[in-house]
Order: C-alpha cells, then structure tokens, then sequence
C-alpha cells in the first residue's frame, strides 16, 4: 500500500480518472441535450460567443467583423476583406475541451481546495481571452 500513498501516483490515478470521466461525458454532451429534449445546442452557443468577443475586438481595429451560423460551425469573418473566407469555430475549436482538461489538472495537484476554486475561473477566463484573440488573429490572416 506504500505505492499509494506516492503523491505522483494519486495524481496520475485520479486525473486518469477525471479525464476519462470528462471525454466520456463530453463525447455525449450532444446526446445529452436530445435525451432530456433540450432544444439549446450549448457548445455551438459558446462558439457564437467565441465569435462574438473577437469581432469586436476586430471592429475595435477597424475591420467590419461578422459572425454567421450554418449548422453546428460558427464563422468569424471580416467584411470586404479580400480572399477572406472566414475563421470556422466549431468544436474542437472552443476552448471547452481545454476547460475541462485545466481544471482537472488544477484538481488533482494538491493544495488548498479553496486556492483551487479562484484558481480554476482565473485560468478558464485567461486561455478563453487568449482563444478570442487566436481566433481574432486567424480571421485577419
């Protein structure tokens, strides 16, 4: 039983645990939303808003920036822009997936559980500023 108390090895047992819980319920989201008869496709709403955010940090520098829906795949594009066909945002695209994998990092670290409940939304809020300017970036490029 000493090989369970290594600290590394209860980090690698629980996030090895966490993570396939996340990717297991994360491949049936979609699944999910149609079992309990929702009509709200949450992921592509977190694109839209993606999509959203660095439009207006194009139209802040000038570009006429529009976001447009065709099915699951939100577009980021800049208007009058020429050989410009848009960023598509779907989603691998996100940043969900990423969510999840930080926090269940931060998670399995040990450490105080309240450092851990500030901690986690600072870092979802930094990797998602750093995606809308990443895909800022690629809608001008």
């Amino acid at each position: 039983m000493i090989f369970f108390k290594s600290p590394a090895i209860k980090f690698v047992l629980l996030f090895i645990t966490l993570v396939t819980l996340w990717f297991t319920f994360y491949t049936y989201i979609y699944k999910l939303e149609l079992l309990f008869g929702l009509n709200f496709d949450s992921l592509t709403f977190i694109s839209k808003i993606l999509s959203q955010q660095s439009n207006f940090i194009l139209n802040a520098m000038g570009f006429d920036a529009t976001t447009e829906v065709e099915g699951k795949i939100v577009i980021s594009k800049v208007l009058n822009y020429n050989y410009n066909h848009g960023v598509w945002i779907g989603e691998p695209c996100n940043g969900v997936k990423i969510f999840g994998l930080f926090s269940i990092f931060i998670i399995c670290f040990e450490g105080n559980f309240k450092n851990k409940l500030w901690f986690i939304p600072l870092g979802i809020s930094i990797i998602h500023f750093l995606n809308i300017l990443r895909i800022a970036s690629l809608t001008i490029i």
